[in-house]
């Protein structure tokens, strides 16, 4: 289940950043600001290690019929947003 709820975070997130035109080109970052904003609306709000969402920048290279995310922060063609969050065992 949590997963699931890791997986719904991040696809909003990254859906917010790139319906917002988020950017990693700007100072501080608008797609990562966009992403965290949407998160913290799904009740993920990173804290410490322990919670994290990176958004990263790139572009969608397509080699052999498959395509990859290649990072260049340089470009918003494709961004990627990570959310984790790590359990004590």
């Amino acid at each position: 289940l949590e997963q699931r709820k890791l997986q719904r975070v991040a696809d909003m997130a990254v859906l917010e950043a790139v319906s917002r035109g988020g950017s990693c080109a700007a100072t501080p970052s608008t797609a990562t600001l966009y992403a965290t904003q949407s998160a913290a609306r799904n009740s993920f709000v990173p804290a410490g290690t322990q919670q994290t969402l990176n958004a990263t920048c790139g572009t969608l290279v397509t080699v052999n019929q498959l395509r990859t995310f290649q990072l260049d922060p340089s470009k918003s063609d494709a961004i990627r947003v990570i959310a984790t969050n790590t359990i004590p065992t």
